[in-house]
């Protein structure tokens, strides 16, 4: 396993949990388990995120800290895979779209814009419809896009105050 990889992985641990700390934990500890159970194979970065994905759910439900929302089947669904990629969103405003996206919208946006995953992709290391994933990224476009207008407004009312 190189650096490459691993930074990859805890990239996508980032996504899951929005916490260093934690996205070191669980990078370490899904490297352990995938060791343990496929001595001296090849690695799998798609079987290594499964397992951190198992894990991160696992320790949510302990905790009871993942929020689950309903999904809605009229959601109109991405037209094309660049509207969001077309989005310009601001360095600082990054963080904050960050901090207010729920976990699986941050793990579809991680494999989608990060890792260049196709929605088909997605759906099935996700285990998820296609159209599922195609309305999940239609719901993130949605949310940051409306997070972003309010900072923009947010800002405006400060500069106007000065």
């Amino acid at each position: 396993m190189n650096k490459e990889m691993l930074n990859q992985l805890y990239r996508y641990g980032i996504s899951l949990t929005n916490n260093e700390a934690n996205a070191f934990d669980l990078v370490q500890s899904a490297i352990e388990k995938y060791l343990i159970k496929k001595p001296g194979e090849p690695v799998s970065l798609k079987y290594i995120r499964k397992i951190m994905r198992n894990q991160f759910i696992d320790q949510c439900r302990r905790n009871n800290i993942i929020p689950f929302e309903p999904l809605d089947d009229h959601a109109p669904l991405l037209s094309t895979t660049h509207e969001l990629e077309s989005m310009v969103i601001d360095h600082v405003y990054i963080h904050q779209v960050m901090d207010e996206l729920t976990t699986l919208e941050r793990e579809v946006l991680f494999l989608w814009a990060v890792e260049e995953h196709t929605a088909q992709e997605i759906a099935d290391e996700l285990q998820a419809p296609r159209n599922t994933i195609l309305s999940r990224l239609f719901r993130v476009k949605r949310k940051a896009r409306d997070i972003i207008t309010r900072l923009d407004r947010n800002s405006g009312v400060k500069e106007a105050e000065s």
